[in-house]
């Protein structure tokens, strides 16, 4: 009678532990059905920051994609492990928009989108699965530092903007004035003869004059002055 009853406990253990496995999750064979998930564009770009939009392409939003990312790298971190940051959009369906801001200037960013699917009912199991596209990924590079802008004057009044590129300072606008800066006016010779000698005499010349093209004042205000060479 013993030996009946161990055998029939042997048996209940058996058959418990083997019904339990109709519990356990295929994770080999989990669909979570057809999607795309795709960068549209990369837009405001600046120093530090960029924004992306993606859009994800599915027949029907699946329940189980918890979550819709984006991976970014630097070149130099593209097979270093831990170097890249991910950074999750807010939705998870449809058109996601999201700004990235601790990037660094004048650097080329990788980026590609993924996808993150739950494991079944367990809210606590999830993993990131890529598109698995060759096209997926897309970069782009943030700003350098901006160049310089300014205003200034000249004795008569017009405002010219200025902008600085490395070490030279440029002026947006040419030059428009009919005085020097002690105030000593600037003759205005329309004779076009004079306009058409050879540089070299131009440069034998003492006093500067100014023109404007065609003659016309109207064009001179809009457009800056013309000057001839003075000899050094």
């Amino acid at each position: 009678m013993k030996k009946q009853i161990i055998y029939f406990a042997n048996c209940l253990l058996f058959i418990t532990m083997f019904s339990g496995c109709d519990n356990v999750e295929d994770f080999n064979q989990y669909d979570v059905g057809s999607f795309e998930f795709r960068i549209d564009s990369i837009y405001n770009v600046t120093q530090t920051s960029v924004t992306i939009r993606a859009k994800l392409s599915t027949p029907q939003i699946e329940k189980n994609i918890t979550g819709l990312n984006v991976m970014y790298f630097k070149e130099e971190d593209r097979n270093k492990e831990n170097r890249s940051k991910t950074q999750s959009f807010e939705q998870k369906e449809g058109t996601v928009v999201m700004t990235i801001t601790d990037l660094e200037p004048n650097t080329v960013y990788y980026i590609s989108p993924s996808i993150e699917i739950a494991h079944g009912t367990n809210p606590n199991a999830s993993y990131i699965v890529g598109l698995g596209s060759p096209n997926s990924e897309v970069s782009f590079m943030t700003h350098g530092e901006l160049p310089k802008t300014g205003i200034v004057n000249d004795i008569d009044g017009n405002i010219y903007h200025y902008i600085t590129i490395g070490t030279q300072t440029w002026m947006v606008e040419n030059l428009k004035t009919t005085n020097l800066q002690d105030g000593t006016p600037i003759p205005n010779v329309p004779d076009p003869v004079k306009w058409s000698l050879s540089d070299v005499n131009q440069g034998l010349q003492t006093s500067l004059s100014y023109c404007d093209f065609n003659n016309d004042t109207l064009l001179g205000k809009k457009y800056g002055h013309i000057y001839d060479l003075i000899a050094s």
